[in-house]
């Protein structure tokens, strides 16, 4: 990949394995390149910055020349405006100029949770980058029947971060986020998910999940896809789901998705956050979609098949 990474045509550079940063229209982006092979970019989901990416990055940089970053305004990663919306076409943009950096040859990408979103804009507006998009358990509320009652419960969930405060907003915000809340809570369930609202917290920290439920979160919430130009890209399209997210806000956004675009979702192992929560099995299923020239679309409408009778040809 050496003659085909460098320096773009805005002049910026990277070294491999250094932290460099790129200055983007209203914000600097920080991003780091390992490991060698295909171009993999990365795309952390919510609130997350590329240390959601830490246990799989290693393992994928094997076998890909991998791209990590922090969104704008998300850790490393600065604003000029913090009172600017960061909207999901603006990140898609910073992948954009940030590819457009490291790159001249179209990109594989992969995206989480509301990464997926900037993903699926990219891969419209700037088709010539992405050779292979995978976007895994995109949140997307406007494509749900039930859409009034999401749209009041993310306008509830905006408005308590702001009333409140941000640890009563991710009270009431994982569940969507994939995490399963007991319906009837004992002693013990309890202080389960007490631990799982601190560890969010301390996981993402407080500054980004101020951005996440500030400037970022009126775009992310009301985003629609361009299922038109989705269907029209060049770009190869896969959504994933996990083994264990079945009935969960995101899972059914994905088939939903899926549907629209005649795909049929690719199963990975775990939940919302399998590549944080099952690292090695993820990252292996990850290289073989990565691997796959091609997705079969539905054979059924609506047939969400298991991982073993998902069929994907690979080279």
């Amino acid at each position: 990949m050496a003659d085909k990474l460098g320096k773009s045509s805005g002049g910026a550079t990277w070294e491999p394995d250094h932290v460099s940063t790129l200055h983007v229209p209203g914000a600097h982006l920080s991003y780091q390149v390992r490991g060698s092979g295909p171009l993999l970019l990365l795309i952390p989901g919510g609130p997350a910055g590329t240390s959601v990416y830490d246990d799989i990055t290693p393992l994928l940089a094997e076998h890909y020349t991998v791209l990590t970053y922090d969104p704008r305004g998300l850790s490393a990663s600065t604003v000029d405006d913090p009172s600017q919306d960061i909207t999901v076409e603006t990140q898609a943009d910073d992948t954009h100029l940030l590819l457009r950096a490291v790159t001249r040859e179209p990109a594989y990408v992969f995206a989480s949770s509301g990464g997926s979103n900037t993903g699926l804009v990219l891969a419209t507006t700037h088709p010539e980058q992405v050779h292979t998009l995978i976007v895994h358990e995109p949140p997307i509320t406007e494509l749900l029947p039930d859409l009034e009652e999401h749209r009041a419960h993310n306008a509830d969930i905006y408005q308590t971060a702001h009333t409140i405060g941000i640890s009563a907003a991710v009270r009431k915000f994982l569940p969507d986020a994939g995490f399963n809340v007991p319906d009837e809570l004992d002693e013990q369930a309890l202080a389960a998910i007490a631990a799982m609202q601190e560890n969010f917290e301390i996981f993402f920290g407080t500054a980004n999940l101020e951005v996440f439920f500030g400037p970022m979160w009126h775009s992310l919430a009301g985003y629609t896809p361009d299922l038109e130009a989705l269907r029209a890209t060049p770009a190869r399209v896969v959504i994933g789901i996990g083994t264990t997210s079945e009935g969960q806000f995101a899972y059914r956004t994905s088939v939903v998705l899926a549907e629209r675009l005649g795909l049929r979702p690719v199963v990975f192992p775990g939940d919302h956050g399998g590549m944080f929560g099952t690292p090695w099995e993820f990252t292996d299923r990850l290289l073989e979609v990565l691997a796959a020239q091609t997705v079969e679309p539905h054979e059924r409408s609506g047939e969400v098949a298991p991982p073993s009778t998902i069929r994907v040809p690979v080279t």
